[in-house]
């Protein structure tokens, strides 16, 4: 088993926190009897020194984790805080072959317009963020309701209010899957949510590669502490997990989106939005990535066009570096990436840049090569004017892609266009392309395919 034991954080008002505060490098791990035991509580370390790369108090590991994140407290009670307001990503990475995981934490979801603090776990090597695809999570938000959602927020196991929840202190969350049943326990305080429930019936079994929390919307007042996790590993989980991966058809193209909410968008209640595509568009069928895909299928002539959607709202290049341990695998002939949009002028030209960069990079650097597509900004502004900021991302973009050798899409006649957006209930979503500007999108992008790509689309 893994046993982790902490307390941490703070993030700022409604600022998506990916932060699940204990990624460690485990040189050993690969090499793992069937209990191991690991544990920090975060007591007797100096205020205000970075918890990256510090040794865990048992077991011969070390965290690795941002820089931002700081140890507070005294030699009686340590935590663990954030200093900067920025996003925050880190996990512990698990062994192969996980039959059983139990992950459990007492944690105080202080925040507005019910911010939340999910824990769980996914198929990422990198970081255990709740809205990332190939997950389970259970989340508690800061007015005492609760949910069990998988594959990001995909699938909803549930959705309760917690009758014994605890507004101003701790409140302990329970959660355990187990492998080999295909099943899901989830509880809060004594609210048992689900019981052996059967992920079977919803033809989903989450991956297993890394685990942690991850907020959003919390106040710097949020507390985490006594975080635990427990697995069980064995042989036969290893050969189930192998068996368990798919089998990719030889014959289908293959692409990978990576982008924010124009590529794609889980339901928003705030924003009246119910769909799970790129927002605005007025089914899931007609945003650009379907559209896509369509115009190349039918181009190819294959019958399978496959996708791989790395995106969600509010996305920023910075969460998508050093993540090819998502999607290596999938092995994409083409990568449209699809950024900007949230990049804030605050953060620098420079940063931005150089994290479109490392970007680039990891796409570049698959085996096999794909194609590769960077798209423009869109920012439709005061009568279609883009501000002096988004020019310039334009501008970073369209260099960085020329330099690593990838094509560049650029959207601002769409975007100037009013006919291209307007559609949905919210500004929030009326501010992105509707269908005529996904097509748009779709139709821009197919043809610089068609310049890069032969007859194979290679």
């Amino acid at each position: 088993m893994i046993f982790i034991r902490g307390n941490i954080f703070s993030a700022r008002k409604l600022c998506h926190i990916a932060v699940s505060i204990f990624l460690f490098t485990m040189a050993g791990f690969g090499i793992m009897a069937d209990e191991t035991t690991v544990q920090d509580s975060f007591t007797g370390k100096v205020n205000g020194k970075t918890l990256n790369s510090s040794p865990l108090e048992k077991g011969e590991v070390s965290w690795n984790a941002s820089e931002s994140i700081v140890y507070a407290g005294d030699e009686k009670d340590g935590w663990i805080k954030c200093v900067k307001a920025e996003s925050l990503a880190a996990s512990v990475l698990l062994p192969a072959g996980v039959s059983l995981i139990e992950i459990e934490m007492d944690c105080h979801p202080a925040a507005k317009d019910k911010g939340w603090i999910a824990v769980g776990f996914n198929g990422s090597s990198g970081r255990a963020d709740a809205t990332w695809n190939g997950g389970l999570f259970l989340y508690l938000d800061a007015a005492g309701h609760a949910q069990v959602r998988a594959d990001g927020t995909r699938l909803k196991l549930i959705s309760k209010k917690i009758e014994d929840y605890n507004p101003d202190g701790m409140n302990r969350l329970s959660l355990k899957y187990d492998r080999m049943a295909n099943s899901v326990s989830a509880s809060i305080n004594k609210t048992v949510l689900l019981n052996d429930y059967g992920l079977t019936q919803n033809t989903y079994a989450p991956k297993i590669l890394s685990a942690g929390f991850s907020s959003y919307g919390v106040s710097q007042d949020s507390r985490i502490d006594n975080f635990s996790i427990k697995v069980q590993s064995d042989k036969n989980a290893v050969a189930a997990q192998a068996g368990q991966e798919k089998i990719k058809d030889a014959n289908a193209y293959r692409i990978l989106f990576l982008g924010d909410s124009i590529t794609f968008s889980q339901p928003a209640e705030k924003h009246k939005w119910t769909l799970s595509c790129g927002m605005a568009a007025s089914a899931v069928e007609n945003d650009y990535v379907h559209k896509l895909c369509a115009k190349i299928s039918a181009e190819l002539k294959k019958e399978k066009v496959e996708q791989k959607i790395l995106g969600n709202g509010g996305g920023v290049v910075r969460n998508y570096v050093g993540r090819t341990g998502e999607y290596k695998d999938f092995q994409p002939d083409l990568v449209i990436i699809q950024f900007g949009e949230n990049e804030r002028q605050e953060r620098t030209i420079e940063a931005v840049a150089a994290e479109y960069e490392n970007l680039l990079k990891d796409v570049k650097g698959l085996s096999p090569a794909p194609k590769v597509i960077c798209v423009g900004v869109w920012n439709p502004g005061d009568g279609g004017t883009y501000s002096p900021w988004a020019v310039t991302l334009e501008e970073t973009i369209e260099k960085l892609a020329g330099k690593h050798g990838a094509a560049y899409v650029p959207v601002r006649d769409l975007a100037r266009n009013p006919e291209c957006r307007g559609y949905g209930e919210t500004n929030g979503v009326r501010w992105h392309p509707n269908d005529k500007g996904m097509n748009g999108y779709a139709e821009k992008i197919f043809e610089a395919w068609k310049k890069i790509a032969d007859k194979n689309g290679k």
